[in-house]
C-alpha cells in the first residue's frame, strides 16, 4: 500500500534529446546547414497538385492556351475565371511561399550567433537564405502584388500580427545588395 502513495515526478521528467527543438538546435555548423536545406522544400509545393493540374499552371490556365484533361473541379475555376481566394492552388503557393519565408527567416536570426570555423561558410550560408527569402517574395509579388512582409522569425502567432506591405522593389534592391 505505501508504493501506491510514492510520487512518480521523477520518472514523469523527459529528456527530449531525440527531438528537435529551437532551444536545441541552431548550435552547429551543421545544423546551420541543415537549415539552410530545409528552406528548399518548401518550393516543391507549388509544382505539385492534385491529378495533372498544378498550382504554377493557375496563371496559364486563364489566358486558354493550357491544354489540360483533368477532370478536377478546381481546373475549371481558372478556365471560367470563378477561382477566388479560398482556391486550393493559391493557398497552396501562398502558404508555401510564407513558410519558406519563415524558415529562412529563424536560419538569419539564429545562425549569427552560431560559431563557424571559417566566418566565409557562415556568411556564405546568411546569403543564401537572404536569396531564398528574396526569391520567395519574387514568387509571391509576381502573383499576388505587393504582400507582407515578414523579415523576422515568428516566435508566437497569437502575439504577432501580419507583417506590413511595403514597397516590394525596395525591399528586393537592399536584399540583392547583402548578397
Amino acid at each position: 500500500m505505501a508504493c501506491a502513495w510514492a510520487s512518480c515526478n521523477e520518472f514523469l521528467v523527459e529528456d527530449a534529446r531525440a527531438s528537435q527543438t529551437l532551444d536545441n538546435f541552431y548550435k552547429t555548423e551543421a545544423d546551420a546547414q541543415v537549415a539552410v536545406n530545409a528552406i528548399y522544400a518548401f518550393l516543391y509545393p507549388q509544382y505539385t497538385g492534385g491529378y495533372d493540374d498544378m498550382p504554377w499552371a493557375m496563371l496559364e490556365m486563364i489566358t486558354g492556351r493550357w491544354k489540360n484533361v483533368s477532370q478536377w473541379p478546381e481546373t475549371g475555376y481558372y478556365y471560367t475565371l470563378s477561382n477566388t481566394a479560398g482556391s486550393l492552388y493559391i493557398r497552396t503557393y501562398w502558404s508555401s511561399c510564407y513558410q519558406g519565408i519563415e524558415c529562412a527567416n529563424l536560419v538569419l536570426d539564429k545562425v549569427p550567433a552560431i560559431r563557424f570555423k571559417e566566418e566565409k561558410k557562415k556568411q556564405s550560408l546568411l546569403g543564401e537564405a537572404r536569396f531564398l527569402r528574396a526569391y520567395y517574395y519574387y514568387l509571391l509579388a509576381n502573383i499576388f502584388g505587393d504582400v507582407p512582409l515578414k523579415l523576422t522569425s515568428t516566435p508566437d502567432l497569437p502575439t504577432t500580427g501580419c507583417g506590413r506591405k511595403p514597397p516590394l522593389r525596395k525591399f528586393t534592391k537592399r536584399q540583392l545588395s547583402r548578397i
